[in-house]
């Protein structure tokens, strides 16, 4: 019994230390991302190129990333028009974790995520911790 048990561990460690090590090539990271909420799922966020064809929607977040470091993020207001937010982000290879801070002194200071998939046609994160 204890033995199962060692083996559940040791593949369980595995499994997530493989998740977290997986090699993300941050190229793909640059440019505008949009929010498709049809991806989302099990507390994972979805972001699409703009080229791709997104099903009708009354508003749809945006951000750019920028290889500098910035971050525009496009947040819906109220009145259904952009609300440009400036920030920057950091980017962590060793755990795939990515952390945006907005320069927005009365709201979100700052969020982390963890990159779950990152290629030219989505982008997956995973929010670990927001302020």
């Amino acid at each position: 019994m204890k033995s199962i048990l060692s083996i559940l561990i040791f593949l369980s460690v595995s499994l997530f230390t493989e998740a977290c090590t997986q090699k993300i090539n941050i190229e793909n990271l640059y440019g505008v991302w949009y929010r498709s909420y049809e991806d989302d799922k099990d507390g994972v966020i979805a972001f699409r190129p703009k080229s791709y064809d997104f099903p009708p929607v009354r508003g749809r977040e945006k951000m750019e990333v920028l290889k500098d470091g910035q971050l525009l993020e496009y947040r819906i207001s109220p009145s259904d028009a952009y609300l440009k937010v400036k920030g920057h982000y950091s980017y962590c290879n060793q755990d795939n974790v990515l952390i945006f801070s907005f320069d927005d002194q009365e709201g979100e200071k700052e969020r982390s995520y963890r990159i779950i998939e990152l290629d030219k046609s989505i982008l997956k994160l995973q929010i670990i911790a927001e302020d």
